[in-house]
């Protein structure tokens, strides 16, 4: 079976890892790498390789820009939430 590369904000980890284990349960194998967008980014750009990406909206179209993701592709999914006390 294949193998699945995806680099992933750590917001979504949660999310990656449910959807993962439906395909790990046909057969493929995951290899998933979670953190800071900032740091996935960077990933990415250094040539980890990567089937799915996983960052936010404005990252991804920069990424599509300079070639490092397919253009057209780069699909909403979700939102993160952020909150603030004091």
């Amino acid at each position: 079976m294949a193998t699945l590369n995806i680099i992933s904000a750590g917001a979504a980890q949660s999310a990656v890892l449910q959807v993962a284990r439906g395909f790990e349960s046909l057969g493929h194998k995951i290899v998933a790498s979670f953190g800071a967008v900032g740091a996935q980014r960077g990933r990415l750009l250094s040539s980890v390789p990567a089937d799915v990406v996983v960052l936010t909206h404005v990252m991804i179209q920069g990424l599509a820009n300079s070639g490092h993701v397919m253009a057209g592709t780069a699909a909403d999914v979700g939102r993160v939430g952020l909150g603030v006390a004091v």
